[in-house]
């Protein structure tokens, strides 16, 4: 069976990121994926869920995620997104605040068979962890 990838990319995020549909990662992802997001290099499909999306879900749990756009070449795809949620929970190191925000960014996979077997995110993590800092002590303030 033969995969489009551009698509598969883009259901990524409607149905990881937007539905929470977990089992993806076992079926789509690769187990010894290699990734980078945030300057750091995640190795391991359970790394990845640990390190990247749990962390994510926990600190932004009504997180709702757009794909803007896509680019494919080869086994490569590279999407454009956007999320918007409200930091509701104690993660990525900076208690709850109630910021209601909006992050845009690009995420690169490479696949091989269907999978993923690398990717890498990149969008403004310092900004992101910045900005929820300086507005922990002042309460929710949208930066939609």
């Amino acid at each position: 069976m033969s995969v489009d990838i551009a698509e598969r990319g883009r259901s990524w995020f409607v149905e990881m990121w937007g539905k929470r549909n977990r089992a993806l990662v076992t079926e789509w992802m690769d187990p010894d994926v290699v990734g980078w997001s945030a300057g750091q290099k995640i190795v391991g499909r359970e790394a990845w869920l640990q390190g990247v999306y749990e962390p994510f879900i926990a600190a932004f749990p009504d997180l709702q995620l757009e794909v803007v756009g896509s680019v494919t070449e080869g086994d490569q795809v590279v999407i454009r997104w956007r999320f918007v949620g409200t930091h509701a929970g104690d993660a990525l190191g900076v208690p709850a605040c109630g910021l209601r925000l909006g992050l845009d960014g690009i995420t690169w996979f490479r696949f091989r068979d269907g999978r993923i077997v690398e990717g890498q995110d990149a969008f403004d993590s310092s900004g992101l962890m910045q900005t929820l800092q300086s507005r922990q002590a002042q309460g929710g303030v949208s930066l939609l």
